[in-house]
């Protein structure tokens, strides 16, 4: 479980621009109970765009912005974050190992490994050996600064993680975008329409949309059966959930 904590003195904050110089603020108006994110990436505008996002959600904040391994291993101390956001590749190293590190040193530690590769042993293992398993996003997806803030905020309560449950079966899903594959997902959770709208920043009407391009791109006929149950059960007979 993510403990919140309420801050007692002034919340001190690692620039996105420096990679990694303190600098105080907590934005005006900002709520006092927040979830505290960690974000370990090379990629200058990829850090900003996602502070700047995940720093408007109100709920969440991010405390340090860091372009290296070694600034993360120094800055980011048991107890300072509740969840890890960083990508595999590294200007001095894995994310992969830093994760590993920095969640052996606070278990209660949250883990998103977002990437442009595929991950898919990093799953298997993540899965088999660690108390908490990670989650795991792509770089690649088609997604706003709305879904990305979402999974963030997923990733930081679920504590089975996001995309750690499922192995994809690429061939069968290859047709699917990014958000139609959120969709997907999280009606297979057993989610309404309204609540994956909500989980994922959409309209009722878009996720309505692209429930309609997942059946045809299924080739499932509306005809024959239940196009929702069979999407999600052709979803979970190429999963690990079956």
């Amino acid at each position: 479980m993510i403990r919140r904590v309420l801050p007692t003195g002034p919340n001190r904050r690692l620039s996105t621009a420096s990679g990694g110089v303190p600098r105080p603020g907590m934005a005006s108006g900002a709520s006092r109970s927040q979830i505290r994110v960690g974000l370990v990436d090379q990629e200058t505008l990829f850090r900003t765009m996602l502070t700047e996002a995940v720093d408007r959600s109100g709920d969440l904040r991010v405390v340090a912005s860091l372009d290296s391994c070694a600034k993360a291993r120094t800055f980011i101390t048991p107890g300072k974050i509740d969840l890890l956001v960083a990508d595999v590749d590294q200007r001095d190293g894995s994310g992969a190992n830093l994760a590993v590190d920095l969640q052996r040193s606070d278990p209660r530690m949250g883990v998103l490994i977002m990437t442009r590769h595929d991950v898919t042993a990093l799953i298997e293992a993540t899965r088999r050996h660690l108390r908490r398993p990670w989650s795991f996003a792509s770089k690649l997806a088609p997604m706003g600064a709305n879904q990305l803030v979402a999974i963030i905020r997923r990733a930081a309560l679920e504590p089975e993680g996001v995309g750690a449950n499922y192995v994809e079966d690429n061939d069968v899903f290859s047709g699917l975008t990014g958000q139609q594959m959120a969709v997907l997902r999280l009606i297979s959770d057993g989610y309404t329409n309204q609540k994956v709208a909500e989980r994922l920043g959409l309209s009722r009407r878009t996720v309505e949309n692209h429930l309609l391009a997942i059946y045809r791109a299924l080739d499932i006929s509306e005809e024959e059966v239940n196009p929702r149950v069979a999407a999600v059960l052709l979803y979970l007979s190429h999963t690990l959930k079956l």
